[in-house]
């Protein structure tokens, strides 16, 4: 379910965005707790973003951790993508939209709300 999308008034080499989009995916699920396959990243250039960026990450997120933990998230994927695209972490604009799990869906199944994983089993392979 979580979805980036990273935009820029460039094109960013294949490679680049390879490294990228494994690193919003690494740095997501180490602070959430989510599977690797439920990370999606795109890209799109020829954007307009601000004169001053790089960069402009998207990101639609799972609405109901706290404040804390977006922060941190937010904080640590600017800090990663400007390692991975060796620009400055400030030239990066990142957004983080809260979308209400019962609005989405992975492998078929309506996404529990965070921290409800495990009750709903929602993390234990479907047999049958």
């Amino acid at each position: 379910m979580p979805a980036y999308t990273v935009s820029s008034d460039t094109p960013i080499a294949i490679a680049q965005r390879q490294a990228i989009a494994q690193t919003i995916t690494r740095v997501h699920c180490k602070l959430t707790g989510a599977p690797p396959s439920f990370v999606s990243v795109f890209f799109s250039h020829g954007v307009p973003i601000r004169r001053d960026s790089s960069m402009f990450v998207f990101g639609n997120v799972r609405k109901g951790r706290d404040a804390t933990t977006n922060q941190a998230l937010s904080v640590a994927l600017r800090a990663a993508i400007s390692e991975t695209h060796a620009v400055a972490a400030e030239s990066i604009d990142l957004e983080l939209f809260e979308v209400p799990a019962s609005w989405l869906m992975e492998h078929g199944r309506i996404v529990p709300e965070p921290g409800e994983e495990e009750a709903a089993g929602w993390l234990v392979p479907a047999h049958g």
